[in-house]
């Protein structure tokens, strides 16, 4: 599957905290949320240095009807989740 016919989901994480550990935070949330999503999701870490927590952003999503949208809407509210508990536990 191609990129363009995913939807992308970035994930900020904030490391104001804690910016020396940037690299080593992403890359222990990217092995663990890896294999939490089919092919048809792309995921994107990106360090955000001003963030406390987790925001994220759904971009080029493609194109889908309502009952497929509420599915990737609450696959995101679930990376959010997953992601500020995996968060707060390394504090």
């Amino acid at each position: 599957m191609l990129d363009k016919d995913k939807v992308i989901l970035v994930v900020h994480v904030g490391v104001k905290y804690n910016p020396e550990n940037a690299i080593l935070i992403l890359d222990n949330i990217q092995r663990s949320v890896k294999g939490c999503f089919d092919e048809s999701i792309k995921t994107l870490f990106v360090p955000d240095y001003d963030l406390v927590g987790i925001n994220v952003e759904c971009i080029n999503p493609v194109l889908v009807d309502e009952e497929l949208y509420k599915e990737v809407e609450e696959k995101t509210e679930k990376v959010v989740e997953f992601l500020d508990n995996f968060l707060n536990k390394n504090r």
